[in-house]
């Protein structure tokens, strides 16, 4: 049930309304952006709604049953208010979004809330973006707890897992690129597979700040990211990264020793011995 004051709920009784939609948008990060179908700014609760050219007008819809609510937010990236960098850099993802409408004659009437939500996924093609907005309900479908497996559950380092990452990190600076996930680092004394499976966050460069995980650490020092990085990397660029678990039972044991915290069932019988029948080997 949706709650308004009287004088809203007076204007909205009128043959003609002058009501008028608007966006907000929070990053995970903390960064608000504000936007409206009306052709002017509106200041909103502090925030002002810019009126950013492109921007289409977006439709609301609910549906009556427990199926998740989705609606889209379409419009041109004008690189001042909508930038394509921090789309690409995932600025926007999981965003909270939160669409209403005012009257603009009279913003002091407040707010008709129309839908809260999160940006799910964002396209981009030729100057313009499409970002899906999934309803509250999308968190109903998620599937949660743990999973029978012979593979750990846990994340390394996690309340799980206990890890102390900090004696399994290590600091770094780029000697050598190979491209745009591949570099080498000539000081690190590792042993092949050693960051497997690990992250790597940089500290300096372009790409400061920015994680990514390792898919493959060489014999030659050389790390291999699993996805190409948006900006170069640079030699002298510095980074920390922390070793990779296979989460197997020989790598808790082995690597970390941690058994005590495995949340594997590794004696659990898989799908072949199942499929097992009487032989003269079994």
């Amino acid at each position: 049930m949706k709650t308004i004051s009287t004088a809203l709920a007076q204007h909205l009784l009128q043959p003609l309304t002058s009501m008028v939609k608007c966006c907000r948008i929070q990053w995970q990060n903390g960064t608000v952006l504000g936007f409206t179908a009306f052709d002017q700014p509106l200041v909103i609760e502090g925030l002002t709604y810019t009126p950013v050219p492109g921007v289409q007008d977006f439709a609301v819809q609910t549906q009556g049953d427990t199926s998740v609510d989705t609606t889209e937010l379409l419009g041109v990236i004008d690189e001042v208010t909508i930038k394509t960098s921090d789309l690409e850099d995932g600025l926007w993802d999981f965003a909270d979004v939160r669409f209403f409408e005012v009257n603009w004659q009279d913003l002091s009437q407040g707010v008709l809330n129309l839908r809260s939500g999160k940006i799910g996924e964002v396209k981009l093609a030729r100057g313009a973006y499409q970002a899906e907005i999934r309803g509250l309900s999308q968190a109903l479908t998620r599937e949660l707890g743990d999973l029978l497996s012979t593979e750990c559950q846990a994340d390394l380092g996690d309340a799980r897992c206990k890890v102390n990452l900090s004696g399994f990190t290590v600091t770094g600076t780029v000697t050598n690129v190979i491209d745009g996930r591949t570099f080498t680092d000539s000081a690190l004394t590792q042993a092949e597979h050693w960051f497997d499976g690990g992250q790597l966050q940089w500290t300096s460069g372009s790409n400061n700040g920015k994680r990514m995980e390792i898919e493959y650490f060489s014999p030659t020092k050389t790390v291999v990211l699993f996805l190409q990085l948006r900006h170069p990397i640079q030699v002298g660029d510095t980074y920390s990264m922390y070793a990779g678990c296979s989460k197997s039972s020989s790598d808790c044991i082995n690597k970390f020793n941690n058994i005590a915290n495995n949340r594997s069932y590794f004696t659990a019988p898989n799908a072949d011995q199942l499929l097992q029948y009487p032989n003269s080997h079994v």
